[in-house]
């Protein structure tokens, strides 16, 4: 079995920051994965994100790219990967450059 998180989130306001992994049982692994990791705008907004697992730094402050959110998250939309060990942490901030901003994730996790 292959866990995934969806999630899509509003930001409210200009400088709010989310954390998409935040109340997700897979937010600290239990054991070895593969993480895979598609992090989409809505078209239009221009959302910022800092995507970390355990010490690596997948990206810093990086503007996320912008796609319809109604379309399927596709296979090319999957622009992170990372081999995460048990105990460390996937932490996903996305913060808002605008009110309003959308922010869809989807994050794939395949058992080692």
């Amino acid at each position: 079995m292959c866990p995934q998180v969806k999630r899509t989130v509003t930001l409210a306001a200009v400088g709010d920051t989310v954390n998409i992994m935040e109340g997700s049982p897979y937010r600290v692994n239990q054991f070895p994965t593969f993480v895979e990791i598609a992090l989409l705008a809505a078209a239009g907004d221009a959302p910022t994100a800092t995507i970390t697992t355990g010490s690596d730094v997948l990206m810093l402050n990086g503007v996320l790219d912008p796609k319809v959110v109604t379309l399927p998250i596709t296979k090319e939309d999957f622009q992170f990967q990372d081999t995460v060990l048990p105990t460390e942490e996937i932490i996903i901030n996305v913060t808002a450059t605008a009110a309003g901003d959308i922010v869809r994730a989807l994050v794939n996790i395949t058992p080692l």
